[in-house]
């Protein structure tokens, strides 16, 4: 009787609306888009897909109390750890410019998307997949953005496909929001709904969406080795681009920044005083 008491008391909460206090300070200041296009990723210790063993792999991008999942990686072939010597992973390294092809935006510039396709074919996990995050000024007083890359393997045998329950680590990072990303945010050629495309200066009568773009961001992502030191394991290529101007936004957190300095520095100013 007391089990299902209990089980009927769980089912009760579980259909009653959930509360909690609010907090001004995170629905201050204003609100916009972080989006970031994960755009391929490659690492010495990542083992090519075989007959048995296919590696299955994902980023995790957390902002905030939010966290989300790219799908998994797609092998484009080239260089792969388990398969290449000491010197191919050397010069692996040197070539991680792992982008995929350019949206609209992008390409207004040819040779820009020249440049993007031979860092695609050097890049031997593609992702292309983009990750919306809805934000506001607090969230760039935080720690950033969280980057983790992991991989389990499937191991298939005959018709049988296995997925082996080890998550193997690739490293992390972290994307300081406003020096790493808001600062390299430029103006994109502005897209318009019907499809085609203008400059930020053309005046044309539809409704046009302004987003500011960073270029190509190569990450390291590292991993903590003999419990001292950190090592780089894996690096991943991605884009992030916001919709709202990057200038007003690192004012608004300066602004926000300074409040709370003098909210915390203040009460002892007077004490002393």
């Amino acid at each position: 009787a007391g089990l299902l008491a209990g089980q009927g008391l769980g089912a009760c909460q579980e259909s009653l609306p959930g509360c909690r206090l609010r907090d001004p300070a995170q629905e201050s200041g204003s609100a916009f888009r972080l989006s970031v296009r994960v755009l391929g990723a490659d690492s010495p210790e990542l083992q090519a897909p075989g007959l048995v063993a296919r590696p299955v792999l994902r980023l995790e991008v957390g902002l905030g109390e939010s966290q989300k999942e790219t799908e998994a990686a797609v092998f484009a072939g080239g260089q792969a750890g388990g398969s290449s010597s000491s010197g191919a992973k050397a010069s692996s390294w040197a070539q991680l410019g792992c982008v995929s092809s350019e949206d609209r935006a992008s390409r207004a510039s040819s040779r820009a998307s020249s440049k993007s396709e031979e860092d695609e074919e050097a890049c031997s996990w593609h992702f292309d997949d983009t990750l919306t995050f809805a934000a506001r000024v607090p969230d760039l007083l935080g720690p950033g953005l969280r980057l983790r890359l992991g991989a389990c393997s499937d191991v298939c045998i005959g018709p049988l496909q296995v997925r082996m329950p080890r998550v193997q680590d690739l490293g992390e990072a972290v994307l300081e929001l406003r020096h790493g990303i808001l600062a390299a945010c430029r103006l994109a050629p502005t897209e318009v709904q019907g499809g085609s495309t203008c400059s930020a200066s053309g005046s044309i009568g539809e409704a046009v969406r302004q987003v500011w773009q960073t270029p190509v961001l190569q990450v390291s992502l590292k991993r903590l080795a003999d419990g001292m030191r950190t090592v780089v394991v894996a690096r991943v290529a991605l884009t992030c681009s916001v919709t709202a101007d990057p200038a007003l936004l690192l004012r608004e957190a300066a602004r926000a920044e300074r409040s709370l300095v003098d909210r915390v520095v203040d009460p002892f100013v007077r004490c002393i005083q």
